[in-house]
Formats: structure tokens, sequence, C-alpha cells
């Protein structure tokens, strides 16, 4: 799965949501844009739903 965080996002809701991530048993892999910040992780299920209600700052 793929992680776009918003444009605005801060560092803090970027570091929950690498949190968050690793607390699932991922490890995310982080890609930092020139505007966004961009997350790889390989979804084992986790419907895209609970991960927006879950995770503030991603890109809708």
């Amino acid at each position: 799965m793929i992680i776009l965080m918003k444009k605005n996002a801060t560092q803090e809701q970027i570091d929950h949501v690498t949190e968050w991530i690793a607390s699932v048993g991922y490890k995310p892999h982080l890609s930092r844009g020139v505007e966004r910040m961009g997350m790889l992780f390989m979804n084992a299920g986790v419907p895209e739903g609970i991960l927006r209600e879950t995770l503030e700052g991603m890109k809708p």
C-alpha cells in the first residue's frame, strides 16, 4: 500500500503514521518528495477506511 501524505502534513503527523505502521507489524519505507511525503508498506488486509479514520495527514 502507498500512503501519500497531505502537502501540509506536519512532522508529528508523519511520525504518527510511521509509528502506527510499525505498531501493526510493518516496516514503512519513506520517500520524501519536493512537496509531499509518501510511504510504502505491504498491506495485509487493513481496510483503507480504517487507515483514514486512524491516521491524520493522509491525502484523500
